[in-house]
């Protein structure tokens, strides 16, 4: 499946904005403050990233016309070309349409959001911002479970200001989450088969550490023998 279209209503620079994908490959260009950053940060707060990053809607988010700011913003995500196994994971949350005398199934999930100014603040349990997340092929919706929120987070580089520090190989690397995004990366995770290279590198920690160069020599004690004259 493929993200097919973001509709954004009320966030930052956009009042009402479509955007349309295809499969494969699509490029946003722009020039600068074009809404170029707002687009990719709108898909990240409906999907959620895989390295877990936390981020937050927050007053600023809110569509800014004039000298009145938005009360509430809403950002929509829609997914088509999902394959049998896809469909089946997010069935309760599908929507079928005709097409050319077949079913075409799609997915919609959206973000809902809105803000209370400080006046309306009545008590210290009000928040004042609340943010809601459903998916479902009608308005009203339902909440999508965190298993299946899990199979739709996004891998998100972060521009690449310093080439050398953010193509290093380390931990969360950039080169770790387009590795970690990869089908069959996923598939060599198994420890339990002797295939996968997780499984082929703990045999082979294993062998070095019992091999006997690396086993720990017992101390021996040397003694010299000083010869002198007298």
């Amino acid at each position: 499946m493929y993200l097919s279209k973001v509709k954004i209503e009320n966030f930052r620079k956009f009042k009402l904005e479509e955007i349309l994908f295809q499969p494969g490959l699509n490029l946003l260009v722009g020039e600068n403050d074009s809404g170029k950053s707002a687009v990719i940060d709108a898909i990240r707060h409906v999907l959620g990233t895989r390295d877990n990053e936390w981020q937050r809607i927050t007053t600023d988010d809110f569509h800014l016309d004039s000298a009145s700011r938005a009360k509430k913003l809403r950002i929509e995500c829609r997914f088509d070309g999902l394959n049998e196994e896809e469909a089946g994971a997010f069935l309760e949350w599908l929507g079928v349409e005709e097409a050319q005398d077949s079913k075409v199934y799609f997915l919609r999930l959206w973000l809902e959001a809105e803000r209370k100014d400080e006046s309306e603040i009545k008590s210290r349990f009000d928040r004042m911002i609340t943010v809601d997340i459903k998916a479902g092929p009608d308005s009203e919706g339902r909440r999508i479970e965190a298993e299946a929120r899990e199979m739709l987070r996004a891998t998100y580089l972060q521009p690449l200001r310093d080439a050398e520090q953010g193509l290093a190989a380390r931990k969360g690397s950039r080169l770790s989450h387009i590795l970690y995004a990869h089908d069959d990366i996923k598939k060599q995770e198994d420890k339990d088969d002797p295939k996968t290279i997780l499984s082929i590198m703990l045999q082979a920690n294993k062998d070095i550490k019992e091999h006997p160069m690396t086993l720990p020599k017992k101390a021996s004690t040397c003694m010299r023998l000083r010869h002198g004259h007298n």
